[in-house]
């Protein structure tokens, strides 16, 4: 009887992390070291904002990155920074990520098309658990990415909605 290896599950769970868009090969090497830090980005975006945790935030962006949101442009990590530690700092939410397309364009950046989806409520509503009226915000983030070999940054972030509303319309 022969007996085969088993892929290891974070090996596997790679592999599908990684999805090879648009005819595009999977990426090995560099690229696919790119690839792995622009993902595990996207993780650490929604925790540092779901947390407020504004240095683990501002590490996400590059100093010059540009975050457009709802028809408003924030250029700077400072200005983007502002957004979370403001109107941001009302609201309970969590972000969840879905799905993470990364395309590397050369050995420094790449190109992302992530999906996400939020809910959020006012602040104070989680003392009182399940949440029962909040927000819902599912939409595109269509991202440009810096990476140094080792880290991965934000330089630009487009979020794009898709769909809106509250529980109480659902």
């Amino acid at each position: 009887m022969k007996i085969t290896p088993m892929v290891s599950i974070p090996c596997l769970l790679l592999l599908l992390a990684t999805p090879a868009v648009g005819g595009t090969a999977t990426p090995t090497g560099n690229a696919l070291a790119l690839v792995q830090a622009c993902t595990q980005l996207n993780h650490q975006y929604a925790i540092a904002r779901d947390l407020s945790d504004a240095a683990a935030y501002a590490r996400i962006f590059a100093d010059d990155a540009v975050f457009e949101m709802q028809g408003e442009t924030y250029r700077g990590r400072e200005a983007i920074l502002t957004r979370l530690t403001g109107t941001e700092a009302n609201y309970f939410a969590r972000l969840l990520v879905t799905t993470v397309a990364i395309t590397p364009l050369d050995e420094r950046s790449a190109r992302g098309l992530i999906y996400f989806t939020m809910y959020q409520a006012p602040k104070g509503a989680e003392d009182e658990l399940p949440i029962t009226a909040f927000r819902t915000f599912m939409g595109e983030y269509h991202d440009h990415y810096e990476f140094d070999g080792e880290h991965c940054q934000l330089s630009r972030r487009e979020t794009r909605p898709l769909f809106m509303g509250t529980a109480e319309e659902q």
